[in-house]
């Protein structure tokens, strides 16, 4: 799958032109806002001060701190503005040029059931999900969005006091296509179990010694697991991985192929520190879209070779 990035940001340039002259007035605003505000309340605490001097009470600094307070919120409500118009206007347009049969939904995801059902991971605390991404790639059904998972953990200290801190599980890409097959068990391809133990199923043993060396492959039926991941399918993997960094998992079940595509970008925002007539950023975000969507065809998902029940 291929599609000229640099035409398409050609073709969007003037609605761009036109967000970053927004985006730029907002940055302005905000920056002239604190470089009065901030000042003025410091000198009025200081004026307080003096005048309350015998009470113990200081406004010298809190004030500029509730001022700093009330300018980030303003600003992160600008900023959340701008954002929403540009996944509205702008993120909506390359996906139908890359994929003619999918569409853009920014507030939603893959769900923490899939992920959680998909053995990939263990199950999270803390699951968010945005940005999907799904459609129709020849005849296969797909969907992806950027997940962030964490695990909750708290220690206490020899004073008996304790703390909380949140620990990724997962942060990335989360991709799942129609396999075209009812699967009766599940087949886990994950990177480097300890002593090659996991309590997602049996150890598969494949005849690729190189593909074995890159994934450990764990199976609730190993006559399956042994069927579906074909010769030229393990070769397709291995290719996929290598395109991808090499630090993709891949869980087959229910009928589904999931991908997880480690990734700790932030993607498809519009920040407002940064310009929006940002041309390799934006072909990098294309090239990622036509990548993620492209894994259909790298995996030769279309071919039929399979029917469902």
């Amino acid at each position: 799958m291929e599609t000229n990035a640099g035409q398409l940001y050609d073709a969007l340039l003037p609605l761009l032109v036109e967000m970053e002259a927004q985006r730029v007035w907002i940055k302005r605003s905000a920056v002239r806002r604190v470089s009065i505000t901030i000042p003025l309340l410091a000198f009025i605490g200081f004026c307080c001060d003096r005048i309350l001097q015998e009470s113990g009470y200081t406004c010298t600094i809190f004030l500029p701190l509730f001022g700093l307070m009330f300018w980030i919120n303003s600003v992160k409500s600008s900023s959340n503005k701008l954002n929403a118009v540009y996944k509205e206007q702008i993120i909506p347009r390359i996906v139908a040029a890359i994929c003619e049969k999918a569409e853009y939904r920014p507030k939603e995801g893959i769900t923490e059931q899939v992920f959680c059902d998909c053995a990939l991971f263990s199950a999270p605390d803390r699951y968010a999900s945005e940005d999907l991404i799904t459609g129709l790639s020849g005849e296969t059904h797909f969907s992806f969005s950027e997940v962030h998972a964490e695990e909750k953990r708290t220690s206490t200290s020899s004073k008996g006091r304790t703390t909380t801190h949140w620990v990724d599980i997962f942060r990335g890409f989360l991709f799942v296509a129609d396999f075209n097959k009812d699967f009766r068990g599940r087949t886990v391809l994950t990177r480097d179990s300890l002593f090659h133990f996991s309590t997602r199923g049996e150890r598969a043993r494949l005849e690729d010694p190189d593909f074995e060396k890159r994934f450990d492959v764990f199976t609730t039926d190993q006559i399956e697991a042994r069927y579906i991941l074909s010769p030229s399918l393990m070769k397709r993997i291995t290719e996929l991985d290598e395109a991808l960094g090499g630090r993709i998992t891949l869980s087959f079940y229910n009928s589904s192929l999931v991908v997880a595509i480690p990734d700790y970008s932030n993607h498809f925002e519009a920040s407002l520190w940064r310009t929006l007539l940002n041309k390799p950023y934006f072909e990098r975000e294309c090239d990622l879209i036509v990548q993620l969507v492209g894994i259909v065809d790298d995996l030769n998902l279309n071919l039929r070779i399979w029917t469902k029940r």
